[in-house]
């Protein structure tokens, strides 16, 4: 009975099976040039450079990186592990640097590593909720969600610097609103009947091949407010 609801928001519910944890605060345009500045990375991109309207959206290094596909977002995830030391065994994207856009199959435990990758959508809508289960994490009331997220009435058309709204409950800034998030996610019909609960795992492996849609979540700062809602 959601206000705003849409026909394709199937109400279901999803385990997950695993402890999580998250960034507090969307990935910022200062973090990912680290990213694009190193040797490695700057050599990957020779071939494909990477390109990002951020200067006409954006106001400073502390806002959110925009312009992303996806396999720059995995490969920035892949960097991240790699950076910290983590044990081979618990990078989420192995071999991603030797592939083309398109080619790199998930391995079939991807979801079970420690190491970084973007979360699921079901992972994404539990984070963004903060433990509520009304539209948004503080209720449904429009009129107070200027206070938590940057969208289409308050945001003047471009991305703000991280974390200057109010967290949900679960100390999360921005997961409404100001730019969407990338979910490890097919974008599919909802299949799940009413009643029965489903496991958020990995049942097979997932291809990336480039006629694949993947789901955004969150809604950015161009959204309307019926779009800026956990669902």
């Amino acid at each position: 009975q959601e206000l705003n609801r849409d026909n394709s928001e199937i109400l279901h519910h999803v385990a997950i099976p695993r402890k999580l944890w998250v960034a507090d605060r969307e990935t910022t345009i200062g973090q990912f040039e680290q990213f694009l500045n190193d040797p490695r990375v700057k050599k990957y991109y020779e071939a494909k450079p990477f390109s990002a309207t951020r200067k006409r959206f954006a106001t400073s290094a502390d806002c959110p990186q925009i312009s992303v596909r996806l396999f720059d977002a995995l490969r920035y995830c892949q960097w991240l592990s790699e950076k910290e030391g983590l044990p081979e065994s618990e990078w989420c994207f192995p071999g991603i640097w030797d592939k083309n856009d398109g080619e790199y199959v998930l391995k079939d435990d991807y979801l079970g590593r420690g190491g970084y990758r973007p979360p699921t959508e079901v992972e994404f809508e539990f984070l963004c909720r903060g433990g509520s289960s009304l539209s948004r994490p503080y209720g449904d009331a429009p009129e107070l969600l200027a206070a938590y997220a940057w969208f289409a009435a308050n945001s003047r058309g471009v991305a703000h610097p991280v974390g200057m709204l109010k967290p949900n409950d679960f100390g999360v800034f921005d997961s409404l609103g100001n730019v969407n998030e990338w979910c490890l996610e097919r974008s599919e019909s909802y299949r799940t009947p009413r009643g029965s609960i489903l496991s958020d795992k990995s049942e097979r492996p997932l291809p990336l091949k480039g006629d694949t849609w993947f789901v955004i979540r969150g809604g950015g700062y161009a959204s309307a407010p019926s779009e800026v809602r956990c669902a």
